[in-house]
């Protein structure tokens, strides 16, 4: 974890658990699972809302899981807390099945399209490295 220089910051603490639905990198952890992976992992109750942007329903959880896939990188839009950003992705091992993830959370106002995009290049440059060193060869 490293803490930004700002007066705004989010204080989340590792190891702390967060709901996979709700985060981006709870979301990135389930993207190549299955329904019925995701099903079992989630249990058969609701999906628990932290905001109105929460995913509540495993069929829209679903399809939001087939993006993240597509996209290589998964986007928490004020879904866990209001206010907060959060854009992740994959980290890979040598069998090249997802066994981690690296996330870089901000306040909503200041993550615009370019920061985002910022961010991205940046994770992909750290989550690529942190493959190949787990031994991923994709």
């Amino acid at each position: 974890k490293v803490s930004p220089k700002t007066s705004l910051i989010a204080n989340l603490q590792i190891g702390a658990r967060e709901s996979l639905h709700a985060t981006a990198m709870g979301k990135v952890l389930l993207s190549e699972m299955t329904r019925e992976e995701v099903s079992l992992i989630l249990g058969d109750v609701p999906l628990e809302a932290y905001t109105s942007n929460t995913i509540t329903s495993l069929d829209t959880l679903m399809a939001e899981l087939e993006k993240i896939r597509e996209q290589g990188y998964s986007i928490d839009d004020e879904e866990f807390c209001a206010g907060l950003t959060c854009v992740a992705m994959p980290v890979r091992d040598y069998r090249n099945e997802i066994v981690a993830a690296v996330s870089v959370s901000g306040a909503s106002i200041r993550m615009t399209f370019n920061k985002i995009s910022q961010i991205q290049a940046g994770l992909r440059d750290a989550t690529t490295r942190l493959s190949v060193f787990l031994g991923c060869q994709g």
